[in-house]
């Protein structure tokens, strides 16, 4: 296979507390509709988005994770494959952002040490009538850290100023590793498909327990994750 047939792969981590807004976030980056009223991350989902950085294309792998605490075991194996980590907390909630600060940064830290970009997304900026966490508070915040920050709505927010964040953590990502596509590993780099840029090429999910209202899957097994017209989820193809 020719070299310029192969395109980097970037694990990226969406973390924080559970109804923060991750799903929503993910499904804006690539391109989907907000849903209003959704179920809460079962274990781990996972999307896949191109993006071209400086005359290269790469892959951004993104880990939807739950902020449930019976998922936390899980959400920190993910730790170890990402490099970019992007900490989620709702403007409404100031729990969700005392956590972030007190649980989930630490928590990546503990693991990674300093070896990680790290983005911080202020969610649900259309509901500044119920601010608890102030913008200024969070652009604080992310420069004691050195963290990107990004004040958005994954609702009414553009998918544009989503992208020229992630574009900046890439960046970042890419000044502390290089663009050297030789030192990565075989499951760090992906055949070119034909997909036009910025579409989701498959989503899969990993589940510690039951997945659906159908059946149970073993444990570690990952499988297509399809979607009913009712908004729940199923590993069956639906008829």
């Amino acid at each position: 296979m020719l070299k310029e047939n192969l395109i980097k792969r970037i694990n990226v981590a969406f973390i924080g507390n559970t109804f923060v807004g991750k799903t929503n976030l993910i499904k804006k980056a690539i391109g989907q509709e907000f849903t209003e009223h959704y179920l809460s991350t079962i274990g781990l989902e996972q999307v896949y988005k191109r993006i071209n950085v400086e005359q290269k294309e790469y892959n951004l792998v993104f880990w939807d994770t739950s902020g449930q605490e019976r998922f936390r075991a899980i959400t920190k194996t993910i730790y170890r494959k990402c490099k970019i980590i992007i900490f989620i907390y709702d403007i409404t909630n100031k729990e969700s952002f005392e956590e972030l600060q007190s649980v989930w940064l630490p928590e990546a830290q503990n693991i990674l040490g300093n070896d990680f970009i790290i983005g911080i997304i202020a969610n649900k900026s259309d509901l500044y009538q119920e601010e608890k966490i102030t913008k200024e508070q969070g652009e604080a915040y992310a420069n004691e850290i050195n963290a990107k920050f990004l004040s958005f709505s994954a609702k009414t927010g553009s998918t544009y100023e989503l992208d020229n964040f992630l574009e900046d953590l890439l960046k970042d990502y890419i000044k502390v590793n290089g663009l050297d596509e030789d030192e990565e590993e075989n499951e760090g780099i992906i055949r070119l498909k034909r997909e036009p840029k910025n579409e989701v090429i498959y989503r899969t999910v990993t589940v510690w327990e039951k997945c659906c209202l159908c059946c149970y899957c073993p444990r570690r097994l990952k499988f297509r994750l399809y979607r009913r017209p009712d908004g729940t989820t199923t590993c069956c193809r639906p008829h």
